[in-house]
């Protein structure tokens, strides 16, 4: 045990570095914080979490090699087994679980709860992925959202994708913005083209006689009236020009609801 620096307490063989100008960083387990130079505000519990940190500051590393290649990197959170472990410069990440964000270098932005959520990462951010292998995959995919076991569990780099319960999307690749909502919604789907965008006027590309490509329904709604489009039904705006009255052009529609 020793108190190098201002401020700082560590416990264990190889903690912390008798040489480190940094302040207020707590270290315990062998080689936790070993190269800290400069970094203040980190805390640490396992064997070699943070054990590369130079200048990273307002770290938690707990958990065996949590964060262990973390060297600039501030503001993590990594707890678990290897949770962060290769996570050089990536900012304000947070994993929770064995091998949560393992392989993320400089992502920054991504919470990742649970074994394996996002393990795959390196250099997207904005990727919330909970429970057990959601996103494990992902490499370079950006803005999804997944929730559920599994959820877009082989997704590589599709982007904007929401997928909400057991499996939805867990067979997705590089398929984008398809909103899959309920257990194994869109769970075959890998590469096909973009389903309905919700906050967008009309739903994803219209593919002829087929209907909306990905077989959903999107609802608009229009002079308080709903109107439903489903599959063999093109969108209203392609059926008949805008009506106008006193030369004014009528509300536009705004979806709803996606109904698969």
């Amino acid at each position: 045990m020793h108190t190098s620096g201002p401020n700082n307490v560590f416990l264990g063989f190889g903690a912390g570095t008798f040489t480190m100008s940094g302040s207020y960083n707590t270290g315990i387990g062998q080689g936790a914080l070993l190269s800290n130079t400069t970094g203040s505000f980190n805390t640490t519990e396992g064997r070699s979490a943070l054990r590369l940190n130079t200048t990273g500051a307002y770290n938690s590393a707990v958990g065996y090699r949590a964060l262990t290649a973390n060297t600039i990197g501030s503001d993590n959170t990594g707890h678990g087994c290897n949770a962060l472990n290769l996570n050089i410069n990536g900012n304000d990440n947070t994993a929770l679980g064995y091998g949560a964000l393992r392989t993320g270098t400089a992502a920054s932005s991504n919470p990742a709860v649970g074994s394996y959520a996002l393990t795959s990462n390196i250099t997207e951010n904005n990727n919330p992925a909970t429970v057990w292998g959601t996103l494990r995959d992902d490499t370079t995919g950006r803005e999804n959202t997944a929730a559920g076991w599994a959820a877009l569990f082989a997704n590589t780099t599709g982007r904007g994708n929401t997928a909400i319960g057991q499996l939805a999307m867990s067979a997705n690749t590089t398929a984008n913005f398809n909103p899959a909502i309920g257990g194994g919604a869109l769970q075959a789907n890998t590469g096909g083209a973009a389903g309905p965008r919700l906050g967008r006027f009309r739903a994803g590309p219209w593919s002829g006689r087929g209907g909306w490509r990905d077989g959903c329904a999107l609802q608009h709604t229009m002079r308080g009236r709903v109107k439903r489009r489903g599959a063999g039904r093109p969108p209203l705006e392609s059926r008949r020009g805008p009506r106008r009255s006193g030369g004014v052009a009528p509300p536009p529609l705004y979806p709803t609801a996606v109904v698969c």
